[in-house]
């Protein structure tokens, strides 16, 4: 098949394409097992992956002509049901799963589909817009958009919902994360947190960064602290952090990741166990967990 060679052209690490833009109109086999014909100028995307019914082929492109295709379905038995998807629009399907089919797409004509959250028929007319969950339901849609978190300067991938809140810059203060990823922590380097909720500072000062979220590792985060950057501490895998944004920024509140003396706010140092959840005054002292943080 032929591609445009230009910096849209992507390799995965064994050499075969893994995206990039059909430099005429081709019939490709998608990931739900039925050959779709993409546009030519289309942007079309690749999986190499091998699942329960053949994973392996296009997850994304623009179709030339109405095609049917199964709609995903990860969960249940079989293959997911059939709809006709409309010429000239883009469609999206998972990558895994044990039936990989359309999560998002355009209908070509009039079906009779379920619906979240019971599985419900409910008749929607072609050129309906729809996307489909693990159960193969119509739902709500929420794409992904990639956007740059408040503090940092590269993109990280986020639902486009509720959740979802950006600054006059459009930079994100908040949201939910689609995967783990690196984030830059307000006075730290980066670590890793987990996907699902994390808010960020504005990113005016030094401070810009993440201040809450839940970390997927173990991570060495310094406490905070007023005159002086705190000790850095270890705190644990799958817990939540929140940290203070002003004077030297640290964390306030989090689960520790091993056994720790700290200093107490009666001045005398105390051991904590692994696990523990402990709060942090301005000083760096460890204090009583019940008070109100302003950020």
């Amino acid at each position: 098949m032929k591609f445009f060679n230009d910096p849209f052209l992507k390799y995965d690490h064994r050499g075969f394409i893994a995206e990039g833009y059909l430099a005429e109109e081709t019939n490709l086999e998608t990931v739900c097992g039925r050959v779709a014909r993409l546009r030519s100028g289309s942007l079309v995307k690749f999986t190499h992956e091998f699942g329960k019914y053949d994973s392996k082929g296009v997850y994304e492109g623009k179709l030339a002509s109405n095609t049917t295709l199964a709609i995903n379905r990860s969960t249940g038995f079989g293959p997911g049901y059939p709809a006709e998807f409309m010429s000239n629009t883009k469609v999206e399907m998972a990558t895994s799963g044990d039936y990989p089919g359309v999560t998002q797409g355009t209908l070509g004509s009039s079906a009779r589909l379920g619906t979240a959250p019971n599985g419900t028929r409910v008749t929607y007319n072609a050129g309906s817009k729809l996307c489909f969950d693990e159960n193969g339901w119509v739902s709500p849609c929420h794409p992904i958009v990639e956007l740059v978190p408040a503090g940092m300067s590269t993109k990280v991938k986020f639902h486009n919902n509720e959740y979802l809140k950006l600054d006059a810059r459009n930079y994100v203060l908040e949201g939910q994360m689609v995967e783990d990823s690196y984030v830059y922590v307000v006075g730290h380097v980066a670590a890793k947190f987990k996907a699902g909720f994390i808010k960020f500072a504005a990113s005016s000062n030094s401070a810009g960064g993440a201040y809450y979220g839940t970390l997927a590792e173990n991570t060495w985060l310094r406490i905070h602290k007023k005159d002086v950057p705190g000790d850095k501490v270890l705190f644990l895998s799958n817990s939540k952090v929140t940290l203070a944004t002003y004077y030297y920024p640290g964390v306030v509140q989090g689960v520790l990741g091993k056994d720790t003396e700290l200093l107490h706010s009666k001045g005398v140092w105390v051991a904590y166990k692994k696990g523990a959840q402990v709060c942090f005054d301005f000083r760096g002292f460890v204090r009583n967990c019940f008070f109100e943080i302003t950020q």
